[in-house]
């Protein structure tokens, strides 16, 4: 003879299909960083800085950069700008876009892709910017030609 086993609560089905409905979300999250990792830019638009990142991109006005102080850096020889911490980003092997701490305890804005050829510039609202560019030196030479940027 058999005896069925009683239903489970309600509450256990809602609560199965609540984990499946995040991981469904956090899997499509994770889809659209890995299409949008190829497509990050920066570009200057008008009298400001653009950085076009999923979720972290912004403008940041070029009286706002101290480009005069702002360098090429690899960031395994200048172990002081790697970030250490990440306080609101997305941080995976080879792709670190948000803010971070850096080792020195400064607050960056990051769009990291690779670290050998990296842009550093501080600005005048209290964090730096880090960012991977194909061609750094182009960028920064293009970026200290602007009229208005801080020096």
């Amino acid at each position: 003879m058999d005896f069925p086993i009683a239903s489970s609560p309600s509450s256990t089905v809602v609560f199965a299909g609540v984990i499946a409905l995040i991981t469904m979300t956090m899997g499509g999250l994770f889809a659209w960083f890995a299409f949008t990792a190829s497509n990050l830019s920066a570009s200057i638009e008008g009298s400001a800085l653009r950085i076009d990142v999923p979720i972290y991109g912004r403008s940041i006005p070029l009286s706002s950069l101290e480009v005069a102080s702002a360098r090429i850096v690899n960031l395994q020889q200048v172990p002081e700008l790697r970030p250490r911490t990440r306080t609101n980003g997305i941080g995976l092997p080879g792709y670190a876009v948000g803010w971070f701490k850096l080792r020195n305890g400064e607050k960056a804005l990051a769009a990291l892709t690779a670290r050998e050829k990296v842009l550093f510039i501080r600005t005048t609202e209290g964090y730096s910017v880090l960012m991977s560019l194909s061609e750094p030196d182009k960028f920064l030479e293009q970026l200290s030609r602007e009229p208005g940027y801080g020096a």
